[in-house]
């Protein structure tokens, strides 16, 4: 992009992209169910509601991924070895523009398209095909598998299964939504900041 460094524009297009695939998936599941289907799944009942919703469940949901990671790494390690982290070009060093379009898309963006399309649309469709068990694992392994990097598929492919099971308990996306933005929160700063 035009006056932008590499960075940045990368980090603009993965932004642009996500705010494109959010509609698109949102109009997949209209066209595909029902607009009361899709009220149902972003709708918050009330404030208790809420609170349990978009906190106590996500608090609970990243305290249970953070220990399996911690066991996926370890049993990781011991048969792969230490992974490296993959390179998404932004450090403490970086223009506070780059590190504010990487937050945004990975912090906020990402996580509403990805749950939207994984734990909305592709879970959903699974579901009244073959159930519960097989949409969430399904869904889990396509959801994984994004993500490219070996070390960081399986680490998707665990909270992909921990966020589809919360999506069907629960009726709502929002505890997923929410728990793979702490997640991914987390990952940044732990990680590449």
């Amino acid at each position: 992009m035009v006056g932008m460094s590499l960075e940045m524009a990368m980090e603009f297009a993965i932004l642009v992209s996500y705010a494109v695939a959010i509609p698109i998936t949102l109009l997949f599941l209209h066209y595909d169910g029902d607009l009361s289907g899709v009220r149902r799944m972003l709708g918050l009942e009330g404030p208790r509601r809420a609170a349990l919703l978009l906190v106590g469940i996500p608090v609970v949901v990243t305290i249970v991924d953070l220990i399996l990671v911690v066991i996926y790494g370890i049993v990781y390690i011991g048969v792969f070895g230490e992974p490296s982290p993959p390179d998404i070009g932004v450090t403490w060093d970086s223009s506070t523009l780059s590190i504010i379009l990487i937050l945004l898309s990975t912090v906020i963006a990402g996580p509403i398209a990805e749950e939207l399309m994984f734990r909305g649309y592709i879970l959903d469709s699974i579901r009244r095909m073959h159930g519960d068990v097989v949409a969430i694992v399904v869904s889990a392994l396509l959801f994984g598998m994004v993500h490219l990097d070996p070390y960081t598929v399986g680490m998707a492919t665990l909270g992909g299964v921990i966020y589809g099971y919360i999506r069907v308990k629960t009726g709502s996306l929002w505890p997923s939504m929410a728990s793979h933005m702490i997640w991914n929160t987390i990952a940044m700063f732990v990680t590449y900041l």
